[in-house]
């Protein structure tokens, strides 16, 4: 078992509360080679301890041995930055170009959505066909959930955070429910039905939900399958649960190693590539994954990465990015239109079988 070194800065994490993960969550495999050694909370700077991060050779999945028992992780999370009071980021009173942008906003996901949003312009469905970023961004944002056929139909967030999707989702109709393993977090969304708690166990019916969302969630999971499982177990049939989490593959991780901001050590416990990806997809039970069109993430990314290095805080703390380091962001969103294994993210819906 790989020893977890003496962090000087904030300590070690306790050795009673460890534990040695000799094969990969993914797919089992026992081959693996050592991508980075020591690696430490370069995020959040509330985590004790240095950790080592390994590829799997079988699936290309990466992952923590040893990483933090999932009794104690939590010390992990106390400076996380979803400890914020949710806000309202997607209604209210608008005027001028901002009504307009709205009206514009609207009529897309009144056409795309099944929504029924005022107000809502004529015009706007075919000024966002030839706004092809915008729309990209929208779909993403409204995590490219179907078409409304009727009322009634359920999402479930998990790891809902502030709540931002939750209300876009219910803007438009859907019936939604969230799960926040952060009681804070869950505390401030009392306009909604939240649980807390969080994966794999979810004490909710069989079948209740035609669609699930887990947004940057996996990743943070100690067992994945077993969360897919249960998510399986929460989907009626033909329902879809939609994924985004970080690329290992990315450009922007062989750009910036290990202070690249998907690694996030100790929080983020599993890092996926494509085929890993769909390898625990089709082990528990999901088919027909679809890989969804890709938001211009690499100048957010590597905006963050470079805050990483130098010990800022990326989530709270902002400096400006360098003009070479915007270029190369954008050569790198060109790139991963072409070569999808090099976008910063993974995102993709994957269906329960009828």
């Amino acid at each position: 078992m790989t020893q977890i070194k003496h962090d000087t800065a904030l300590g070690h994490w306790p050795a009673e509360d460890i534990e040695a993960v000799p094969c990969c969550p993914i797919c089992s495999g026992t081959r693996r080679r050592t991508l980075y050694v020591g690696v430490e909370d370069g995020v959040f700077h509330c985590a004790p301890g240095q950790w080592d991060l390994h590829t799997c050779t079988e699936c290309g999945a990466a992952y923590l041995d040893p990483r933090p028992t999932p009794a104690s992780i939590h010390r992990a999370y106390v400076s996380y930055y979803t400890h914020t009071d949710a806000q309202d980021k997607v209604t209210g009173p608008l005027k001028g170009i901002a009504k307009l942008r709205r009206s514009l906003r609207n009529s897309y996901l009144n056409r795309r959505y099944g929504a029924d949003l005022h107000p809502a312009s004529k015009l706007g469905w075919l000024v966002m066909q030839a706004m092809r970023g915008k729309k990209t961004q929208l779909d993403r944002e409204y995590r490219h959930l179907p078409r409304l056929q009727g009322r009634n139909e359920k999402m479930l967030d998990i790891g809902c955070g502030d709540g931002t999707f939750l209300k876009r989702a219910a803007q438009i109709g859907w019936e939604v429910t969230g799960v926040e393993p952060d009681a804070k977090a869950a505390a401030n969304l009392s306009d909604f039905n939240v649980l807390q708690g969080s994966l794999p166990n979810i004490p909710l019916p069989n079948a209740s939900f035609d669609f699930i969302t887990l947004s940057h969630v996996i990743e943070h999971l100690h067992d994945p399958a077993a969360a897919l499982k249960e998510i399986h177990r929460l989907l009626k049939p033909g329902g879809k649960v939609w994924i985004a989490t970080p690329n290992i593959e990315s450009f922007g991780h062989r750009l910036f190693g290990r202070n690249w901001i998907g690694i996030q050590s100790p929080t983020h416990l599993v890092l996926f590539n494509r085929h890993a990806l769909l390898t625990v997809l089709a082990s528990t039970g999901f088919q027909g994954a679809r890989f969804m069109p890709k938001d211009a993430l690499a100048r957010t990314y590597f905006g963050m990465s470079r805050r990483v290095a130098k010990g800022l805080n990326p989530f709270t703390e902002f400096n400006t990015v360098p003009m070479a380091l915007r270029f190369a962001a954008v050569i790198a969103d060109m790139a991963a239109r072409v070569n999808w294994t090099m976008r910063e993210e993974i995102v993709l819906t994957a269906e329960k079988p009828a």
